[in-house]
């Protein structure tokens, strides 16, 4: 289950109170044995405090491409939770804003990005976050699904070529 912590451009700060209601949810997920994956958002401080707090299977990692490298760009999260990688929602931008492109349609680095993947435990999926213009018709539809699924397989590629060292 991925969980975003917060929302919007300013986020209340970590508290006592917000700590102990992950408690809850993270006991109440261990009990129903389901893995909670908290996603790096706008604030790194707290994802990196809930993932501090609560280090146990439950409690892993929802790593957001685009979110890093728009909002947290000093931040590896890949590189600090390793480890603990639970899911991914892969997508590009360029800096500006949180657009959700395909991999390669952004200035994001993919071979640096591919590389860090391939150091980290996840092995799951490659998950495209992409999105596209509300009422865009079948045609462009279409074309955007083949091309986000091209630009999926390429990634792919470069996460087992990273993973071997050949990247």
């Amino acid at each position: 289950l991925v969980v975003h912590l917060t929302s919007g451009a300013q986020p209340p700060a970590v508290t006592a109170a917000g700590t102990r209601r992950i408690e809850r949810l993270v006991e109440r997920a261990r009990n129903c044995g389901v893995r909670l994956a908290f996603e790096n958002m706008r604030a790194s401080a707290h994802v990196c405090h809930v993932l501090d707090a609560f280090d146990c299977e439950t409690v892993g990692l929802c790593y957001d491409s685009g979110h890093e490298y728009l909002w947290t760009p000093g931040v590896d999260h890949l590189a600090g939770y390793a480890r603990r990688v639970a899911a991914v929602h892969l997508h590009d931008n360029d800096g500006t804003a949180d657009a959700h492109l395909p991999p390669f349609r952004g200035s994001i680095d993919w071979r640096r990005t591919a590389a860090r993947l391939a150091a980290s435990a996840y092995g799951g999926a490659v998950t495209l976050e992409a999105e596209m213009p509300f009422g865009s018709s079948r045609d462009e539809v279409d074309a955007f699904l083949r091309q986000a699924y091209a630009h999926g397989r390429k990634l792919a590629g470069w996460l087992e070529q990273a993973a071997k060292g050949a990247l």
